[in-house]
């Protein structure tokens, strides 16, 4: 992965970050915002769920990306020979962080989760389909600025209520 590509990636999040506390009134409140109208709240359970499931897909990316660095990481020797393997361990190790999050994030604008559920397939797809690296590049860049702007514009606070059930 070209460090270019890493670097402009930070860029973007930390450029949605520092819009949110600009445009946000702080840190865990969106109150001036244009999408005040479309954030929605997120339990607890679900920012959990969403921190470990990025973790999950960051886990994947850098083991393929990043071998030598990922495989540093006390434990991650076996994980990361399995997602280079790009087998069905691979492609479960994937699907599943993916999943999980698209469900943490079920009560988001429909749009923004219609983009972001393509968004992901796109990255499985050019993943294990073959894609040129730097198609499945840009399809990781769209997913993580999809799912950053989704965490830091429309996630209007994280709520201690109980789940709702869909």
């Amino acid at each position: 992965m070209p460090a270019l590509f890493s670097i402009s990636l930070a860029v973007v999040v930390v450029v949605l970050v520092i819009l949110r506390l600009v445009f946000g009134g702080g840190p865990f409140a969106i109150t001036r915002t244009p999408l005040k109208r479309i954030a929605r709240p997120i339990t607890v359970v679900d920012a959990i769920g969403v921190a470990f499931a990025t973790l999950g897909l960051a886990l994947h990316c850098g083991a393929m990306f990043y071998r030598p660095i990922v495989s540093a990481i006390p434990g991650t020797d076996g994980v990361v020979g399995l997602i280079n393997a790009m087998g069905v361990p691979s492609l479960i190790l994937y699907v599943t962080p993916a999943i999980l999050l698209l469900i943490c994030l079920r009560h988001q604008n429909p749009a923004a989760m219609v983009l972001l559920t393509l968004t992901l397939v796109a990255v499985g797809v050019t993943m294990y389909n073959g894609a040129a690296a730097s198609v499945h590049l840009m399809t990781i860049y769209a997913s993580v600025t999809v799912l950053a702007a989704i965490i830091v514009l429309l996630i209007s606070r994280v709520t201690v209520r109980r789940a709702m059930v869909v």
